[in-house]
């Protein structure tokens, strides 16, 4: 559960940089202290990550000064000078609080690491084992139950002045909401010892939302502006060169991605790669190039970067028959795979500058960049450019069309009355996109109906027309709904669909026998010859060589399949349910073997945190577009709706691509579902930089245009 360490870090981050915000333009210092003690328990939760990958004595020593020492005294400064306000004797203490802080970093450095080191466990957290590990002695455990017995007086202190100044309601409130978020910070190792592993992550959240929460209620503070001239100079400083880090990291993270993975030529084929070359023959103007047996976009790449000499296909890997090969050099593919790569550095890096565009906070804009390359060009989506499938390049689409769709929609406020130039460049880039992307996997498609129903939303309401440009969002609309419609004609009357309706009866309809009843009574013919293929995978093909069976497939299959799914709700229901469990089990390739003389092993970890095997990514995706909608019809804000609105459609969509893809195929569910599961994974992490962008520091981005 690395990963919610990490999405609480974030999250801890984001409250820090609200509280260095209030002070820099308050002056208040009880803000810099509580901000010093969130970016303080941020690191903690950072060196805990570095724990769970290797142990490092080092790190174990700060840790520990960081989360047992100086966390709860930096907290309890903040609210005793909150409390005493400019009072001489206030300084005496926090010096001598700092004073014995960094005795206690000397005490630390000097404590040695017991033999439990052989013992370690990354895989536990280090809450359960520190005290092993440390050979503390009596002056260290004394200082640090000092220090620790200092903050928590100084909440104590808070809520005594408090009830003798006899507050209103608000006020009391905030108080006890602090003192519960001090004792949550004290009482953490409780959880940990008593096995709570799953629920740890949420001390550190909810003791930070009740802070800062806390504190805010309690001094009564506005939120802040953040425009103009009314910015600090530090802070203008900070805009001014944001944009030359963005471009470092930007640059450093495609050279990381070009020299981790060793030979990008190198690639591993698969079955469908066979479909891939043989459909690249038909000609691309005829609709036989739309209606092959693979998708057009994936079959268009192949043609276009055909070699004169053509395709030769030397190097077969198939997981599904346990054939798990090295990369190799496949004479032709080779422009194959660094075509994918190069698709993918481009699609994911224009994403990574876009969301940029959309954060304000300086700091976030480096950090959503950080997070959106890493994310990209980790083992886990890296790799996928090596094999020879649909994966890599409508991922890296999917990628493409969120950057294009951003910039997008804030033009359709800006250009209300008459269509800009560059308004149509970037609507004619969506459009080609959109199509490219919807035309790499037949299940994207389904994303479309979700966009469509939004567009039509919009114009149905006369002061939506008046704000926006009617006339694009009517030529959004029109474009998707005719996308859809030739997208599912042309599936339609291709073969594409027929093994995964053949995948369907072997395991979802034969082993039951009320299932294969309705089958029968819609006319499908489940002679003794076509019940004898129904034994599994390798049976599948059999069924094309019964001549009847293929006549009512061609010509009833796909609707009576479709008209099973809307009977029979229950099943359909249950089986998207089921499938949470398990789609989010895999987060890397099963293709070929890493290659570990290439790649860093921290790079795997760093992957295994961002795209974690947790279909609790779902809900919490949901939490966050919740937050972002509350936080948008809170502001009212156009710019804040429009990017709430932007995103609960997208992760409905992506609710309907996972269902498409559960119950289309009864076969490679996991694989299959990956067009909805890595998105989801990535928006994890995207929507929590933007709801702490547009949430925690609110008057950064809410504007009323």
């Amino acid at each position: 559960m690395g990963f919610l360490q990490l999405f609480a870090a974030l999250l801890v981050f984001g409250f820090a940089l609200a509280s260095l915000r209030n002070y820099l333009f308050s002056k208040e210092l009880h803000w810099l202290y509580l901000g010093l003690a969130f970016s303080i328990y941020c690191l903690a939760l950072i060196l805990e990550l570095v724990l769970g990958y290797v142990f490092n004595d080092q790190a174990l020593r700060l840790w520990y000064w960081l989360r047992h020492i100086l966390l709860l005294p930096a907290f309890g400064l903040g609210l005793l000078v909150f409390i005493y306000k400019d009072r001489p004797r206030q300084k005496y203490v926090e010096r001598g609080i700092w004073a014995a802080a960094l005795a206690g970093l000397v005490l630390v450095a000097l404590t040695a690491i017991t033999r439990a080191i052989d013992w370690y466990d990354p895989n536990l957290t280090i809450y359960a084992q520190y005290v092993d590990l440390l050979a503390r002695n009596r002056p260290t455990r004394w200082l640090t139950y000092m220090l620790n017995g200092f903050g928590m007086g100084a909440a104590l202190l808070l809520l005594g002045v408090g009830l003798a100044r006899k507050y209103d309601r608000k006020r009391q409130l905030s108080l006890i909401v602090i003192g519960i978020a001090i004792a949550a910070v004290l009482l953490q190792t409780v959880f940990i010892e008593q096995g709570l592993f799953r629920v740890a992550w949420l001390v550190p959240v909810l003791s930070s939302v009740l802070l800062y929460v806390g504190l805010r209620g309690l001094t009564g503070e506005q939120q802040l502006p953040f425009t103009g001239k009314e910015s600090p100079a530090g802070w203008r400083g900070i805009l001014k060169w944001n944009h030359v880090v963005i471009a470092l990291v930007l640059v450093l993270g495609i050279q990381l991605r070009m020299t981790s993975y060793g030979d990008p030529s190198l690639s591993v084929s698969n079955y469908d790669s066979v479909e891939f070359i043989r459909a690249s023959e038909r000609d691309v103007f005829s609709i036989d190039f739309f209606t092959s047996n693979r998708p057009a976009t994936i079959v268009l790449f192949y043609k276009l970067l055909e070699p004169a000499t053509g395709y030769e296909l030397t190097n077969l890997s198939s997981p599904a028959e346990s054939l798990r090969i090295e990369k190799t050099m496949q004479p032709g593919l080779d422009r194959i795979a660094l075509g994918q790569m190069w698709v993918a550095i481009f699609c994911w890096s224009a994403l990574a500058l876009s969301l940029a565009r959309r954060v304000k906070n300086p700091v976030l804009k480096i950090l959503i960049v950080i997070l959106t390359l890493t994310f990209a060009f980790s083992p886990n989506l890296a790799d996928w450019d090596s094999v020879l499938l649909s994966e890599s390049l409508a991922l890296a689409l999917f990628a493409l069309i969120l950057a294009a769709t951003l910039e997008l929609v804030p033009l359709l406020l800006e250009d209300s009355k008459r269509i800009k130039p560059t308004t149509v460049a970037l609507l004619a880039v969506w459009a080609i996109a959109m199509a490219l992307w919807v035309f790499s996997r037949d299940t994207n498609s389904y994303m479309l109906l979700v966009m469509l129903a939004s567009v039509i939303a919009l114009l149905l309401f006369p002061g939506v027309r008046q704000k926006y440009n009617w006339r694009v969002l009517l030529f959004i609309a029109v474009f998707i709904a005719g996308l859809f419609m030739f997208q599912n004609r042309t599936l339609a009357t291709s073969d594409r669909w027929v093994n995964p309706f053949f995948n369907n009866m072997l395991f979802n309809v034969f082993p039951y026998p009320e299932r294969m009843t309705y089958f029968a009574a819609q006319g499908m013919p489940l002679t003794d010859e076509v019940l004898a293929f129904r034994d599994g995978l390798p049976n599948q093909d059999g069924f094309w060589e019964i001549p009847y069976l293929m006549d009512w497939v061609f010509a009833e299959g796909y609707n009576v399949y479709t008209r099973f799914l809307i009977t029979h709700p229950g099943y359909t229901f249950q089986k998207v349910l089921d499938s949470f469990s398990v789609v989010f089990t895999e987060n890397v390739q099963p293709f070929f073997s890493s290659d570990p003389e290439h790649t860093p092993q921290w790079m795997y970890y760093l992957g295994s945190l961002l795209h974690p095997v947790f279909n609790s990514v779902m809900f919490i995706v949901v939490l966050l577009t919740g937050l972002l909608v509350w936080q948008a019809f809170s502001t009212r804000g156009e710019k804040d709706v429009l990017m709430a609105g932007l995103f609960t459609m997208l992760v409905l969509g992506l609710f309907a691509m996972l269902a498409v893809s559960v119950l289309g195929d009864g076969l490679s569910t996991i694989r299959h579902a990956m067009v909805a599961v890595v998105p989801f994974r990535l928006f994890l992490w995207l929507l929590t930089i933007i709801v702490v962008d547009r949430l925690f520091l609110p008057s950064a981005v809410s504007e009323r245009d």
